[in-house]
């Protein structure tokens, strides 16, 4: 027997439609309905495999989650058959990370699941220059919001000059000052999450930027969180200005002592008594001379030569400030020239620089 819809509306003998047999349902809902009833809707098709590159992964990934919204009520309760099914689908480095996730899962006794399987995947591969352009995107989003709030309000000066601040404040050696300042002209921003972070990367040293990375890495996700990490990376950053300071005083306090260490100063007096400090050759009863004095002696001055220490002449530009010649033109032993000399301290200076700098960070 047809349809009572098919009744309603066949035509009479006269091949028209009997407008009593009209359906009592608008005639577009009948038709939406014949239509959904002998044409199938379009099939999802199976995604591509993966082979781990960072930048197809957002698309990629859309077309999982797409696959999986559409056909998720075929698919198994259990996790774990998701695991495998999206496994099937890697290649590559991709694979290799789903294998190496699944050995250690196996090692450790831990059933995996979807959502912290899934989470963990996303965040391995997703493309980070797509994340950096979307958080820079935010920022600027949020800045241009904040000042036409500012500009709107009713007490427009006080907000916009909030806002200059806002945008001028920067680290200038003290970090608990800074964040102090950043949490009160935040109390009128209301930044948070990357739109906070991009703003306090832009304020502060790039190497506190490489500590909180460093040391902090994923970044917390709480605002707090991540102000108290900019807190810990300040302190050892000013300690750090703090010793390179100390250094440079004493380095100016003592100009004319070179940092070479004691047993290697006994063995160039012992081989190079030339080189040999004014008190020892005041206490062998030796007239004391300057460095330019020795390397001079037995050298006219008049003599057409650019080199006083060694004689050498003047065809490759040989300068006495950069000779290093261990001896002059006669044969005899020269001390180090002054630009040696800086050279021999400026290696010595950024050992005991970077020693010092270990001992003062904390691990």
């Amino acid at each position: 027997m047809p349809p009572s819809s098919a009744i309603a509306n066949s035509p009479d003998q006269s091949g028209d439609v009997s407008l009593t047999s009209l359906p009592s349902q608008p005639l577009h809902q009948e038709r939406s309905a014949l239509s959904l009833a002998h044409f199938d809707l379009p099939s999802i098709r199976k995604p591509p495999r993966f082979n781990g590159d960072r930048t197809k992964f957002r698309e990629w990934w859309s077309r999982v989650t797409t696959y999986l919204e559409y056909y998720g009520d075929g698919f198994p309760s259990s996790d774990q058959y998701k695991i495998n099914w999206l496994g099937s689908y890697l290649q590559g480095i991709a694979q290799s990370w789903h294998l190496v996730r699944d050995t250690q899962m196996k090692r450790e006794g831990v059933l995996d699941t979807w959502a912290a399987y899934s989470t963990e995947f996303q965040e391995v591969f997703k493309d980070k220059a797509e994340e950096q352009r979307n958080a820079v995107k935010a920022y600027k989003k949020a800045v241009r919001a904040s000042k036409i709030a500012a500009e709107s309000s009713k007490n427009a000066a006080h907000e916009c000059e909030k806002f200059k601040r806002m945008m001028e404040l920067e680290w200038q050696g003290d970090t608990e000052l800074y964040l102090s300042e950043l949490r009160e002209l935040n109390d009128s921003m209301h930044w948070s999450g990357v739109v906070l972070r991009e703003h306090v990367f832009g304020s502060i040293p790039n190497m506190m930027i490489e500590w909180v990375c460093m040391r902090n890495w994923p970044l917390p996700e709480s605002d707090d969180e991540f102000l108290n990490a900019v807190s810990d990376v300040g302190q050892s950053y000013e300690n750090l200005l703090a010793v390179r300071a100390s250094i440079a005083e004493s380095e100016h306090s003592e100009p004319d002592q070179p940092k070479v260490k004691e047993p290697e100063r006994q063995r160039l007096r012992s081989s190079n008594p030339v080189s040999r400090t004014k008190e020892s050759r005041k206490s062998d009863g030796v007239e004391i001379s300057t460095p330019a004095e020795d390397a001079s002696q037995g050298i006219d001055p008049s003599a057409n030569v650019d080199c006083w220490r060694c004689g050498r002449e003047s065809r490759d530009n040989h300068k006495t400030s950069t000779s290093y010649a261990r001896k002059d033109a006669y044969g005899r032993e020269l001390p180090p020239s002054l630009k040696r000399r800086r050279d021999v301290e400026e290696e010595e200076h950024e050992r005991d620089f970077y020693r010092r700098w270990k001992r003062s960070t904390p691990p």
